[in-house]
């Protein structure tokens, strides 16, 4: 399993309408991609910081969506949020626990 996190700048006083903007056009499209296994939104409301985790089946099923991904990414920026990408990483999970939904294992 692979994961491509981005952090996004976003000024506070716009996390809510980006928050938003994420669960009504994002994610209907990330649904769609093969490979796609999950993704999570956190925030830091002080800071002004969105990170998304998406996680990915493969590196290839991740590296097929990179092209869908930086179009929505972009899109999400230059919407008029005075956002900004500060990155865009991707890692292989090599350990993963937790419990309830975060139980299956990598």
């Amino acid at each position: 399993m692979y994961v491509r996190t981005s952090t996004i700048e976003v000024p506070p006083d716009k996390l809510d309408a980006a928050i938003l903007h994420f669960k009504e056009v994002t994610l209907p499209e990330v649904r769609k991609l093969p490979g796609w296994e999950g993704i999570e939104l956190g925030v830091d409301r002080d800071n002004g910081i969105l990170r998304v985790i998406a996680y990915w089946s493969s590196r290839e099923q991740l590296d097929s969506a990179t092209e869908v991904t930086n179009n929505l990414r972009n899109q999400f920026v230059t919407e008029g949020r005075g956002t900004r990408v500060a990155s865009v990483e991707v890692y292989e999970i090599v350990v993963r626990e937790g419990q309830g939904s975060m139980a299956k294992a990598a």
